[in-house]
C-alpha cells in the first residue's frame, strides 16, 4: 500500500509541475507576441499587428493584469493609427491609471497620450490639451530615446491641431515647431515636411494671406526634395482661394493644372476624393473668372450633392453662393432669388452651428475647472502622505536637499558668470561704437585727445578680443551694436542657458534683425539660396555673435548635427564645403 501511495503522489507531484510549467510558458509566449505587435505597429505593419492582437484577444481570459493593460493599450493605439473613432473607449483611463505605477516611462506617456486621443474623439478639447500637457510632463522628466520621439512628435501634431480648432495660432506655431524638432529627431521627413505646411493655417486664422502663399511653394519645395511627389501637389487649395479670390487666374491655373494632373487625387471620370470635393467651389470660381459660365455652374452644381454630409453648411454655403454668382452674372432674376435665399439659409445654418460649438467650448471649460478642483484635492491628499514620509527619511532627504542645493549653486554661479561675461561684452561693443562716433566727431580736437581716445578705443578692443577672439575687424561694427544689445538678444542669451526659446522671443529677434540688418536677412532668406527655417536660424545666431553652445541648446541639436547643418549651410550660401569657415564667410556679409 505504501509503495502505491509513493506512485501516486510522484504521479500528481509531475502533472502539477508540467500544469505550472505550461502556464508560465503560455505567459512567456503572450507577454512575447505582445511585444512583437507593438514594434510591428511602430513599424506600420498594421495588418500583422491586428493578426497578433485577435489572436492574443481569443485567449486574453488566462492572461495577467500586465498582459491584459498591455493587451488594451495595443489594441486601443492601432485603432488610433488607423483613424478608427475611439469616442467610446471605456478602458484607457484604467490603462493609463495602470501605467502610472508600473511599466517604463515611454508606456506611461503611451497611455496619456492615447487618453488624451479618446477625449479628442469625444470632442472634449479641453480636457484632451489638459491630458496631452500630462502626457508632455512625464516625457520631460527623463530623456527621451529613440523610440520616443515618434510619440512625442505625434503628440505635439494632436496638440498643434486641437489648438488650431481654439483659433490659437501662436499656441499652433509653438506646438508645430516642437512636432518638427522630434520628426527631425525621428528621421521622419514626411511628418516634418508637414508640420511646417500646417503652419500655414495659423497664418490663416492671423489673416497673412502672403505668409500662407509662401508656405503653400516652400512646403512643395520640401516634399518635392524628399521624393513625396504626389504629397506635394496635394497642398495646393489654399494657395489656389487665396489666389481667385485675388483675381489671379493665370497664377491660379498653374497650380490647378499641377494639382489635377499630379495629386493623383482624381478618378477616370475626373470625380475628386470625397474629402477634397470643396474643390469644385475653387474650379467653379476659375471659370467665371474667365468668363466660361457653363463651366462654372457645372462645377457649383457637383457640390450640390454633398451638402447633406457632416460638412454640409460650408459645402451648401458654397455650392448656393457659386450659383448665385452664375446667375447674377447670367441676369437671371427668379435664379438670383432662389440661390440668395438658400445661400441666406445655409449662412444662418452655420451661424446655428458656431454657437453651438461655442456652448461646447464653454461647456468644456466648466467641465474643465471641475476637474482641476478634483484634481486639487487629490493633490492636498497627496502631499499630506509626502510629508508623513518624510518625517521617517528625513535624515537621507536632509543630505540629498544640501547636495542638490551645492550643485544648483554651483550651475548658478557657473551661469552668472557666462551671463556677465556675455553683457560684458555686449556693452564694451558699444563703448566701442560710441567711443569711434565721438572720435570721428572730433577729429578736428587737439592732437592730445585724440591720443587719450584712441587709447581708450585700444583699451576697449583688447577686452572685446579677451572675451571674443574670433571678432577680427572690430572697427567695422556699427548699427549691429544696437541689435546685439537689445533686451531681445540678450533675453535670448539667458534661454540658450536653459534650452528651448519661446516663439514669441524668436520672432521679436528676427523682426529687430530685419530692421538692422536688412541686407543680411534678405540674403539668408532669398529664394536663390534656399535656406530651410533651422538653417536661417542657425545663421541668424552667428551673425549676432552667439557661441556654439548657446546655439545647440536653442535649437536642440546634437554637436554632429550642428556642424552637418553649418556645413550646409556654408555651401548654399558662399559654396565653401567647410563648416570651420562658417562665422567668417557670415560675419562678412
Amino acid at each position: 500500500m505504501k509503495g502505491k501511495l509513493r506512485k501516486v503522489l510522484f504521479f500528481v507531484f509531475i502533472n502539477f509541475m508540467l500544469v505550472v510549467m505550461i502556464c508560465c510558458n503560455s505567459r512567456d509566449v503572450n507577454m512575447s507576441r505582445l511585444k512583437s505587435a507593438d514594434s510591428l505597429l511602430d513599424a506600420g505593419d498594421m495588418m500583422q499587428a491586428k493578426a497578433i492582437l485577435d489572436s492574443i484577444n481569443a485567449v486574453k481570459v488566462s492572461m495577467s493584469t500586465k498582459q491584459l493593460m498591455y493587451l488594451q493599450l495595443l489594441q486601443t493605439s492601432w485603432k488610433n493609427k488607423n483613424f478608427v473613432d475611439i469616442a467610446g473607449d471605456t478602458v484607457m483611463e484604467t490603462v493609463a491609471n495602470y501605467y502610472d505605477k508600473h511599466g517604463s516611462v515611454s508606456q506611461r506617456v503611451k497611455a496619456y497620450y492615447l487618453l488624451g486621443c479618446v477625449y479628442r474623439d469625444q470632442q472634449k478639447p479641453i480636457k484632451a490639451l489638459e491630458i496631452f500637457q500630462k502626457a508632455e510632463d512625464i516625457a520631460n522628466k527623463s530623456k527621451p530615446t529613440d523610440a520616443d520621439y515618434r510619440l512625442l512628435m505625434s503628440l505635439y501634431g494632436q496638440t498643434s491641431f486641437l489648438y488650431a480648432d481654439q483659433k490659437l495660432p501662436d499656441r499652433t506655431l509653438e506646438e508645430l515647431d516642437k512636432m518638427q524638432k522630434y520628426a527631425y529627431l525621428a528621421k521622419d521627413t514626411l511628418f516634418w515636411c508637414y508640420g511646417h505646411y500646417n503652419k500655414g493655417s495659423a497664418y490663416f486664422s492671423r489673416g497673412q494671406m502672403d505668409s500662407v502663399l509662401k508656405i503653400c511653394y516652400e512646403s512643395n519645395r520640401l516634399f518635392m526634395k524628399y521624393g513625396y511627389e504626389s504629397n506635394a501637389n496635394k497642398l495646393w487649395l489654399p494657395a489656389i482661394s487665396i489666389l481667385l479670390e485675388r483675381g489671379e487666374t493665370s497664377r491660379a491655373k498653374e497650380l490647378i493644372d499641377l494639382f489635377e494632373n499630379k495629386s493623383g487625387l482624381f478618378d477616370a471620370d475626373a470625380n475628386i476624393d470625397p474629402e477634397y470635393v470643396d474643390y469644385y467651389y475653387d474650379k467653379g470660381l476659375y471659370f467665371l473668372g474667365v468668363n466660361r459660365i457653363d463651366s462654372a455652374e457645372y462645377y457649383f452644381r457637383k457640390l450640390l450633392p454633398y451638402i447633406n454630409n457632416k460638412d454640409n453648411y460650408n459645402n451648401a454655403q458654397a455650392a448656393y453662393r457659386g450659383l448665385f454668382m452664375v446667375y447674377e452674372r447670367l441676369g437671371n432674376v427668379d435664379s438670383i432669388s432662389k440661390y440668395a435665399r438658400a445661400w441666406c439659409d445655409a449662412n444662418d445654418s452655420s451661424l446655428v452651428r458656431v454657437s453651438a460649438e461655442k456652448i461646447q467650448h464653454i461647456r468644456s471649460a466648466y467641465d474643465y475647472t471641475e476637474h482641476k478642483k478634483m484634481a486639487y484635492e487629490k493633490a492636498e491628499e497627496a502631499r499630506l502622505l509626502k510629508y508623513r514620509i518624510a518625517t521617517v527619511l528625513v535624515i537621507l532627504v536632509f543630505v540629498i536637499l544640501v547636495m542638490w542645493l551645492l550643485m544648483r549653486r554651483w550651475k548658478q554661479i557657473h551661469t552668472a558668470e557666462k551671463r556677465k561675461l556675455n553683457e560684458l561684452y555686449a556693452e564694451t561693443l558699444a563703448d566701442y561704437d560710441k567711443l569711434k562716433i565721438i572720435m570721428d566727431d572730433q577729429h578736428h580736437s587737439n592732437s592730445r585727445q585724440m591720443e587719450e581716445l584712441q587709447k581708450e578705443a585700444d583699451r576697449l578692443k583688447d577686452i572685446i578680443k579677451h572675451i571674443r577672439p574670433d571678432v577680427k575687424r572690430v572697427e567695422e561694427w556699427n548699427d549691429e551694436a544696437t541689435l546685439i544689445y537689445s533686451d531681445a538678444v540678450r533675453n535670448m542669451h539667458s534661454y540658450a542657458m536653459k534650452g528651448f526659446a519661446p516663439y514669441s522671443l524668436w520672432n521679436d529677434v528676427t523682426e529687430l534683425s530685419k530692421r538692422y540688418i536688412p541686407m543680411f536677412m534678405d540674403r539668408i532668406g532669398s529664394d536663390e539660396c534656399q535656406l530651410n527655417d533651422i538653417e536661417q536660424k542657425i545663421s541668424l545666431l552667428i551673425r549676432l555673435k552667439f557661441n556654439l553652445s548657446e546655439i545647440k541648446n536653442l535649437l536642440a541639436l546634437s554637436s554632429q548635427n550642428l556642424t552637418n547643418i553649418r556645413s550646409g549651410i556654408n555651401k548654399k550660401l558662399f559654396n565653401d564645403n567647410s563648416a570651420k569657415r562658417l562665422d567668417s564667410n557670415i560675419k562678412d556679409i
